[in-house]
């Protein structure tokens, strides 16, 4: 642990689920106090409702009520319950930058919880006046993931937040293990994410019983913000559809080129003939005259296209092909997951290439129409599988209960998986917030904000209008180039995003287009 100071103040550990501070912090000196908190006892807890709830109706003034006034009403309730677990900012025992790692009680990762790794600045150091908004990395990939080494990461000092790393259920990592066991991102390693964003919103303690406020008290645990990379875009919208309601203190999303959607994060579009750029929905592109293509190749070989997750692979592939013989494309990777009957591992198809292989089951599969044991073709357990794996599809359920979550897609020219020209990955995950009202998604963050960030005049970036559709043609003119005057994008393009969205949830701003970095105290 490189730490310059840990709290001795302890709180009750979880065996699952959460554990809520609901006691006073005692042993620190504070500068002021927090909102919501009044009966100034420097916390934002259970005894503060009751003060509430004592002078409800009443014209007798509650102190740190964010000049709400008399008469005492729902609004103060509102103020309170925004504000529970906060902590006032301490003047006192200051803390260097530095990181830690505990382990976070969760029912998927059974007694030994889920490793996280914390890296945050020196108090000093806070991007805000009054703390640091708080970043969980949902990595991407189909693994386990892994932890940065302590020590190797910076931008959190120079820009004043604090970054959690997680393991999901079963992986291990140098030092680190999450106990559990791995379900190739799906009910457990939700409900482990889930886990870690109590954590970080200061509502579930560690194993060892301390908060994240116990470690860092200038956390803004009410301004917690996700990074979800690649594949983890779809894991953070699971996550948030499934336990959005307990989550209010999630207030953005940004996605570095995830494939939000099952055809995307099965790769199945790439060089797919029967795929006709511009034509996805919000959920679903087309492939029509597929089905009519398919044959069986018994002398190839699938595998799992989970390539960081484990070397699955089976016999047998299914190919597509012309009427005159030729050879069109051959699908032999598909996500797998580990099961729990006698075949270890399955592979599962798309909704839509499913549907493809059960309309022609019976001549792509002679005599009967069964599949090979290790590949799925039922519907509804194809239809489960994605459930839990496709952001799209649960993009409804997130915007019902996080109307407010702001959302950023970054996109480059060169996507690192998707090849089609018309970046469906991007324009489907775009359209499916739009497709449902919601406020506030954009793609790649602000031109002003990514010339902060990397040092480069703002009029060499596209400056993409917020709440817009990806065009086609033209959807390459919104992306960033792999390189700015020698500088890798991926340098400065998530922090720009990052940034950006967490100024505009602490100073409120929801402008779709900005003349320059918002400005903060």
């Amino acid at each position: 642990m490189n730490r310059q100071r840990r709290s001795s103040n302890k709180r009750p550990t979880a065996s699952c689920g959460r554990s809520l501070r609901v006691e006073p912090l005692e042993d620190r000196r504070f500068l002021s106090g927090v909102s919501g908190d009044f009966n100034e006892n420097d916390i934002v807890d259970a005894a503060d409702f009751t003060v509430w709830q004592d002078l409800l109706g009443s014209h007798t003034a509650l102190v740190n009520d964010d000049g709400l006034g008399v008469p005492i009403g729902n609004a103060h309730y509102e103020l309170w319950k925004t504000n529970f677990g906060r902590v006032s900012s301490t003047e006192s025992d200051p803390i260097e930058a530095g990181d830690y790692t505990v382990q976070v009680p969760s029912s998927a990762g059974g007694e030994l919880g889920i490793a996280v790794r914390v890296f945050h600045p020196a108090t000093n150091e806070a991007r805000y006046s009054d703390g640091a908004p708080v970043i969980v990395d949902v990595q991407g990939g189909w693994s386990a993931g892994k932890l940065s080494a302590s020590g190797s990461s910076t931008d959190e000092s120079e820009h004043g937040y604090v970054r959690i790393e997680l393991m999901l259920p079963g992986g291990s990592f140098g030092d680190a293990t999450s106990g559990g066991e791995y379900d190739v991102r799906g009910p457990d390693s939700i409900q482990a994410l889930a886990d870690v964003l109590s954590y970080a919103s200061g509502e579930l303690a560690d194993m060892s019983g301390s908060l994240i406020t116990d470690q860092i008290p200038f956390a803004l645990t009410d301004q917690v913000g996700i990074l979800g990379g690649s594949n983890g875009g779809n894991l953070a919208l699971a996550t948030l559809a499934e336990h959005g309601a307990a989550l209010s203190s999630v207030r953005w999303l940004v996605a570095w080129e995830s494939p939000i959607g099952d055809q995307y994060a099965a790769i199945e579009l790439n060089d797919n003939p029967f795929y006709t750029p511009g034509t996805c929905t919000a959920t679903t592109c087309p492939t029509p005259g597929l089905a009519d293509t398919l044959f069986w190749m018994p002398l190839a070989t699938t595998s799992s296209v989970n390539f960081d997750a484990g070397n699955w692979s089976f016999p047998g592939a299914i190919g597509a092909r012309s009427a005159d013989g030729t050879l069109l494309k051959v699908f032999d990777k598909f996500p797998a997951a580990v099961t729990e009957d006698a075949t270890g591992v399955k592979l599962y198809p798309t909704v839509e290439f499913g549907e493809a292989i059960r309309d022609v089951a019976t001549t792509l599969f002679p005599p009967l129409g069964n599949p090979p044991p290790w590949l799925v073709t039922d519907e509804a357990e194809i239809a489960a599988y994605w459930n839990y794996r496709d952001g799209a599809i649960r993009i409804p359920e997130v915007h019902a209960l996080l109307p407010e979550l702001l959302v950023i897609h970054v996109g480059t020219v060169i996507d690192h998986v998707q090849t089609q020209p018309d970046y469906p990955h991007a324009a489907s995950h775009i359209q499916a917030w739009l497709d449902v009202g919601h406020d506030f998604v954009r793609v790649n963050a602000d031109a002003e904000y990514l010339s902060a960030v990397s040092g480069l005049l703002a009029a060499q970036f596209p400056d993409n209008e917020a709440n817009q559709p990806i065009p086609y043609p033209g959807s390459e003119d919104l992306m960033l180039a792999e390189k700015y005057d020698g500088i890798p994008v991926g340098a400065f393009a998530n922090l720009a995003a990052m940034l950006e969205l967490a100024d505009r949830v602490h100073e409120g701003v929801t402008d779709t287009n900005l003349d320059a970095v918002i400005p903060f105290d």
